[in-house]
């Protein structure tokens, strides 16, 4: 399972694709995945779903979204298909005055209670699917 904040989302997801090893799923955070997926041909495809890729399918994919974060974008518009039913948008927010600023919001992930909580909670429900 691995986690990237911003580029490094891109980062994780590109590993996902050239690694020898099974990655079962993502944290994305602060991912602007979705304004680059316009550079490949047919928006992109998630790993597995070609011959090259064949097995390492991705058993999850949760993605934090901040309204008011600029660099962020989600995958409920997200102009594949593939993606849009697989990944798993969650928003966040903060009524904190101090979380206004735009550079406030891109960082507000780390230490976001809900961002720990959903992580925490489907890291037990994959272990629990795959142990049994």
């Amino acid at each position: 399972v691995l986690h990237g904040h911003s580029l490094g989302s891109c980062i994780v997801f590109d590993h996902c694709w050239e690694t020898k090893h099974r990655i079962a799923g993502l944290f994305t955070t602060g991912s602007p995945i979705t304004k680059y997926s316009g550079m490949y041909p047919e928006w992109g495809h998630l790993p597995g779903r070609d011959d090259r890729t064949r097995g390492k399918e991705l058993d999850f994919w949760v993605n934090f979204i901040a309204w008011r974060d600029l660099v962020c974008s989600g995958f409920r518009k997200h102009k594949s298909m593939q993606f849009r039913d697989f990944v798993e948008d969650v928003e966040i927010g903060s009524w904190n005055p101090l979380n206004f600023p735009y550079l406030k919001r891109h960082g507000l992930y780390w230490n976001h209670k809900k961002v720990h909580q959903v992580i925490a909670e489907k890291l037990v429900q994959h272990l629990l699917a795959t142990s049994s």
